[in-house]
């Protein structure tokens, strides 16, 4: 963006803000010279990235904001999602604004007059490090996470990272993940081709784990898993996240463990534990998962138990006949243990409908 294509928004944004805010009179109630007032030569403010976090500090105004002819000090920069004010009266206080996406940006900080926005003054800062998510792949997974499969010794690794994602946004998948082969959490994101995913969660944080030997991609939300937040969780004996891995194959990359299930009972954990059902509608919430035969498990309104009201006999299911009707949720001989199946619960009327899925995530007839 240019300065002009800048400073035109920055004055949009200004008037649009503290006309409102300030209920001027008359565009003649001003003395000074609106598009030429500059800020004080002695006045000091600065920018600085800490970790994604731009922290903005400024020294005391003093009289200049008399509220008459300037009205406030915006502090603007578009790209980095910052447009902030400091008004007549407002407490000194640094301004803080969490920018996800690594690069070089310019902040402009102006006067706001009735007659418009002064001379900017122009303050360069770059943010190092990149959080936006646009391109997932090995590369930029860069933290280790290590789980105890028994006591003997086995672990099970996955490579993870923090980030941001914005809603409905295209990822572009690179290296290892860029392979049929891999499935991609798919109730957060659809796959749009071998090489794409779209996003399907709230725009936010979300920590995502690459797990190279299952081939498949978990993500969860870095609040806190719970109804409040959008999410419930399933949890017992013998699901797990699907995967195109066999389970042979996965008990011999470890020498050990249940192979495509992961999950016990105990919600909270770890990722292994449990699967995040994503809240898709009102009190609806849905979940992705393959079956082992003697699995038996039960949706939770957060990771420490919450709403422990969902067996089989308190339920309606409908869809894929596949569990049976009373206790824990656990299949019945229909359920095809090769295969991948979507759960969607309403909560509220305690209805599940069950679809069987491909591992793109496409509705299968059973």
């Amino acid at each position: 963006m240019n300065k002009n294509t800048c400073l035109s928004k920055f004055f949009l944004f200004a008037l649009l803000d503290l006309f409102i805010a300030c209920n001027p009179a008359e565009d003649n109630s001003y003395t000074l010279g609106g598009q030429t007032v500059e800020l004080p030569s002695d006045w000091t403010v600065s920018v600085s990235d800490f970790n994604n976090e731009v922290i903005i500090e400024y020294a005391p105004l003093g009289n200049f904001i008399d509220g008459t002819n300037v009205l406030a000090v915006q502090f603007n920069c578009p790209e980095a999602g910052i447009s902030a004010f400091v008004k007549k009266d407002d407490p000194v206080a640094p301004i803080s604004v969490k920018v996800y996406k690594s690069g070089n940006y310019k902040l402009y900080v102006a006067a706001v007059t009735r007659a418009g926005v002064g001379v900017p003054r122009e303050l360069p800062f770059t943010v190092e490090k990149n959080l936006l998510l646009e391109t997932l792949s090995e590369a930029n997974l860069p933290d280790v996470v290590e789980f105890n499969l028994d006591n003997a010794g086995h672990k099970e690794t996955f490579y993870k990272a923090e980030v941001f994602i914005e809603n409905s946004s295209f990822i572009t998948l690179a290296g290892a993940l860029a392979n049929d082969e891999v499935i991609v959490n798919l109730d957060f994101f659809s796959r749009e081709n071998t090489n794409t995913v779209r996003f399907l969660g709230q725009e936010g944080v979300y920590t995502v784990y690459w797990n190279p030997v299952r081939k498949n991609v978990i993500i969860e939300p870095t609040v806190p898993i719970s109804a409040a937040n959008g999410y419930y969780v399933l949890t017992g004996d013998k699901i797990g996240y699907p995967t195109t891995v066999s389970s042979d194959d996965i008990k011999a990359a470890y020498d050990t463990g249940d192979g495509r299930y992961t999950t016990s009972w105990n919600p909270g954990a770890d990722i292994r534990s449990r699967i995040v059902m994503r809240q898709v509608g009102a009190d609806t919430y849905q979940a992705t998962i393959c079956i082992g035969e003697s699995a038996e498990f039960k949706p939770f309104s957060n990771t420490n138990w919450g709403d422990d009201v969902y067996g089989a006999e308190d339920c309606t299911f409908s869809g894929s006949d596949i569990l049976k009707s009373t206790g824990n949720w656990s299949p019945n001989n229909n359920c095809d243990f090769d295969g991948y199946y979507r759960f969607t619960l309403n909560a509220a009327q305690k209805t599940v409908n069950i679809k069987k899925v491909s591992a793109t995530g496409e509705e299968l007839s059973d």
